[in-house]
């Protein structure tokens, strides 16, 4: 769990890092209440974003680009305990595989909430990588929007083992 003055106790899904002005760093959260349950807004999860900009300081997020982000990472499959976000970012990609949903569940151990995010492992057919991170890489073009998208990479650990995996899928 983090605590963020401006936004209270939340739980992180996952990062979003990027080649441009990589110092700045998203952090897409949830937040749960005290029995573990997700807090709903319209009767869907909570999912929100800010920045820390330098890594640290926390920023919030301009409503036009939250909005864009939402686009990115699809809420789809809610339940109580877990929902999908669809990472609409992967379409474009080659290498993916059928399975472009981040499954994001609540746990709970030893009377401890817990958020993790878990992708399936193209490269190694029926495991999850517990997600840490996804990094995008884009470069600069001279039409709108501006900037055209050349990988994605997701990085976290496998879960049984702890090991650091990277999964980088490039633009097709």
């Amino acid at each position: 769990m983090l605590n963020v003055p401006e936004i209270g106790e939340h739980y992180k899904i996952l990062a979003f890092e990027k080649n441009e002005n990589p110092q700045n760093i998203m952090i897409v959260y949830t937040q749960l209440d005290r029995q573990c349950q997700l807090v709903k807004r319209d009767g869907k999860p909570l999912i929100d974003f800010y920045w820390l900009m330098d890594g640290r300081k926390f920023k919030p997020v301009n409503p036009l680009i939250k909005e864009a982000v939402r686009g990115r990472l699809e809420l789809i499959n809610a339940r109580d305990a877990q929902f999908e976000l669809r990472v609409n970012d992967l379409n474009d990609l080659k290498e993916v595989g059928g399975n472009t949903n981040l499954t994001v569940k609540v746990e709970k151990k030893n009377g401890v909430c817990s958020v993790r995010s878990y992708f399936p492992d193209a490269k190694d057919s029926g495991r999850e990588i517990l997600v840490n991170s996804i990094y995008s890489e884009s470069k600069k073009i001279f039409l709108p929007p501006f900037r055209k998208l050349v990988a994605v990479t997701i990085r976290g650990t496998a879960p049984l083992s702890g090991e650091a995996v990277e999964r980088k899928f490039l633009a097709k």
